[in-house]
């Protein structure tokens, strides 16, 4: 029926966010309507591909110059299936790729994924506002459709770019297990992304830390994530105050994150921006209770949220609220949480929206509905 091209900027662990935003929903949108979906990114000598590229995508490319990228395009074109390309994320290649294609007549989603958002506009902003007025938003004003991932990032774009077709998708995950948490003791906060200074991280560390928390047998704060600057600055107050209940492991994937998540009780996550951060929408399908920042853009959950502005007191103030929660009402909240997720963000369903705008780009008619799949139940 058709190949979508997914142009990413790096295949880092690290900016696993973004890619694998671009490739979770290819192996449904296969299965639904037989789209082809593959991931091209620069070629990048000094990190191994990640395997879950074999599994997801039909086929990625590593491109080492311009010139390789439209050679292989001008293969895709020739082929036997219609192209669409995906951009993801600016300032670098695919931006440029996009726009190329573009020039040959193929249609162009281009996706942000919050790197228009005032936050991270007014970072670096003097480099950024000539770069984008010259360079960025002339070619992104030859796009077809701007995909944002959330309602405000929708607004936002609509004001940016004016006159240009913004539709809003959000991002989804894999429908998770329903979890049936067990009693315990401890009370656990779980911060899991980059240690980044746009995800006030170390002000959740100096929060936590400056709380009647710290060095509460009973309590524990877990800091897990690849390293993006901040980590001196949480180690150093966790010295200095002498906090023994926090706990900086480092980078977690895969299964072992999947185990913390479900072994936790609140996700915190008191960002000053995002697109759609993929780790509140996984934390909260596997039962985490919330805590993030309106930064988060994610309105339609903010009834099951507790709410924690990018500032120490703001996030002292929420870290208590939710440890003096009662068990029996953790418990609930926890379930609704899960409950709300796999209602509304899993795979399934965002593909299927997906479908629906690569079939209006393209003229094709829509495929079957997707299925709502039953997900197994195990005891954490």
């Amino acid at each position: 029926m058709l190949r979508v091209i997914n142009l990413v900027d790096s295949r880092r662990q690290i900016n696993f966010g973004i890619w694998n935003a671009a490739i979770a929903t290819a192996p449904t949108l296969k299965s639904l309507a037989g789209i082809e979906s593959e991931l091209w990114f620069p070629r990048d000598r000094n990190t191994v591909i990640p395997e879950v590229f074999h599994d997801q995508v039909d086929a990625f490319e590593e491109v080492s110059s311009a010139g390789q990228f439209r050679k292989l395009l001008n293969q895709r074109v020739t082929g036997d299936l219609p192209v669409v390309v995906i951009s993801h994320g600016l300032w670098r290649e695919p931006t440029r790729w996009a726009a190329h294609a573009k020039q040959l007549g193929l249609p162009w989603i281009f996706t942000p994924h919050g790197m228009l958002e005032p936050w991270s506009l007014g970072q670096k902003w003097i480099r950024k506002a000539i770069y984008f007025r010259c360079f960025e938003k002339r070619m992104i004003e030859t796009c077809d459709v701007i995909r944002a991932v959330s309602r405000p990032e929708q607004r936002n774009l609509k004001i940016l770019l004016k006159q240009k077709n913004v539709t809003m998708i959000p991002n989804g995950i894999d429908r998770s297990p329903v979890v049936q948490r067990k009693p315990h003791e401890t009370v656990r906060f779980v911060f899991l992304s980059r240690l980044h200074k746009k995800k006030a991280v170390a002000e959740l560390v100096m929060a936590f830390c400056q709380s009647p928390l710290k060095n509460n047998p009973n309590v524990e704060l877990v800091v897990a994530g690849p390293d993006e600057g901040e980590l001196d600055r949480i180690t150093e107050c966790i010295r200095t105050t002498q906090t023994d209940n926090v706990v900086v492991p480092g980078a977690i994937f895969g299964d072992k994150k999947f185990g913390l998540l479900e072994s936790s009780d609140f996700f915190v996550l008191p960002s000053h921006s995002e697109g759609f951060p993929s780790s509140v929408v996984e934390a909260m399908g596997r039962g985490c209770i919330p805590i993030i920042s309106d930064g988060c853009n994610f309105p339609e959950a903010k009834a099951l949220t507790i709410s924690a502005s990018p500032d120490i007191d703001s996030i002292k103030n929420a870290l208590m609220t939710a440890a003096n929660l009662k068990p029996d009402k953790v418990s609930k909240w926890s379930s609704e949480a899960a409950d709300f997720i796999r209602a509304n963000y899993t795979v399934d369903k965002i593909a299927y929206q997906q479908l629906e705008l690569l079939c209006r780009l393209t003229n094709s008619p829509l495929a079957k509905q997707p299925c709502n799949v039953e997900s197994q139940t195990h005891v954490v």
